[in-house]
């Protein structure tokens, strides 16, 4: 029904509502939006600050980023656009050597020269 409804209204006002003819709808329906994670949608654009990711990125959306810098490391991370890397990555042992659980460190790498991504 929902998706009926939505192109309907979508026909009649035309493509350039789209985006509001789906958010009208969408208020309107018992339709419930779950917002997914960075991962399975990220845009990377001149302007994007570090984002974190904990995962293999699904989506990327991207002119000058690759799949292959941006899942380099798949451990939680924050991955810099602008550099082209990680500037932060955690890694969470399951006990340390006193058997105290979920012992997180972050390790910062070392900043590269200009030119050499």
């Amino acid at each position: 029904t929902f998706l009926n409804t939505w192109n309907d209204l979508l026909l009649s006002q035309g493509e350039a509502f789209q985006e509001g003819a789906f958010q009208k709808e969408l208020e309107r329906s018992d339709v419930r939006l779950k917002q997914l994670p960075t991962e399975y949608n990220l845009m990377v654009r001149p302007d994007t600050h570090a984002v974190y990711l904990t995962s293999k990125v699904r989506l990327l959306q991207s002119t000058s980023e690759t799949c292959e810098r941006v899942n380099q490391a798949v451990v939680p991370r924050l991955y810099d656009p602008a550099q082209h890397r990680n500037v932060y990555t955690w890694h969470v042992d399951d006990d340390d050597a006193l058997g105290r659980p979920l012992k997180s460190h972050c390790w910062a790498q070392e900043p590269r020269e200009k030119g050499n991504t």
